[in-house]
Order: structure tokens, then C-alpha cells, then sequence
């Protein structure tokens, strides 16, 4: 791998830690029930894992 594709996993790896955590709080003080913010955060996080495999062409 090299240096880009390095930066893209450690961008995605954080994105998804900083949104589980932030984003979680923030659906959870705004009353969003668990099973829709599983959803959206389980999106959100299909998301970035298939932006990452496109960028590193693995798709």
C-alpha cells in the first residue's frame, strides 16, 4: 500500500470511531430510538467502508 492509501483507511477508520461516538450521542440526546440510530449509523457506515473500497479499487 502506499502512502495515499494508507491516509485513506486512517481517514475512514476515523470517521467511523468519530461518528459511532459523537453521532450516537447526539441521535441518542435528540430521542431517536436505538433501532433507528443503528440504522442510520450502520448507513452511514456502509457508506464510507464502499467509498473506501472504490478508492482503493477493490470495486
Amino acid at each position: 500500500m502506499d502512502n495515499d492509501s494508507l491516509a485513506a483507511v486512517a481517514f475512514a477508520a476515523v470517521a467511523l470511531i468519530f461518528g459511532w461516538q459523537h453521532f450516537n450521542r447526539a441521535l441518542a440526546n435528540n430521542a431517536i430510538p436505538a433501532l433507528w440510530r443503528r440504522i442510520i449509523l450502520g448507513t452511514a457506515t456502509v457508506i464510507i467502508l464502499l467509498s473506501l473500497l472504490y478508492y482503493l479499487g477493490w470495486l
